[in-house]
């Protein structure tokens, strides 16, 4: 399944967990749908958050963000029940919120 997004950021991190000392990394993706539809008691587009790869950040900062990327999702069916759950974010085009020249404020 695929999907539009326009992701806004992303950041990582990489920290031994306390008490066993294990490593957790990973890189957070902050994103809004492009088809998110309304829904009750929210107005506008909400940001979600995804957690990708550690290394998934440096293919995402190679980008202009704010950019529209094309989410792959599958379905995950760890835990209790099947949950979708993102793949692959793929780049398609970037945004620009800069007013042009012509353009008076």
């Amino acid at each position: 399944m695929k999907a539009r997004v326009l992701i806004l950021g992303a950041s990582r991190y990489k920290f031994p967990q306390e008490g066993t000392g294990e490593i957790i990394e990973g890189c957070k993706v902050h994103f809004v749908e492009e088809d998110g539809g309304e829904e009750e008691n929210n107005i506008g587009r909400i940001p979600q958050t995804t957690i990708m790869d550690y290394e998934f950040y440096e293919y995402v900062k190679k980008q202009p963000l704010p950019s529209i990327f094309e989410a792959d999702m599958i379905v995950s069916m760890r835990g209790k029940k099947p949950t979708l759950k993102i793949a692959d974010f793929i780049f398609v085009e970037p945004i620009n919120f800069a007013k042009s020249k012509n353009q008076q404020a």
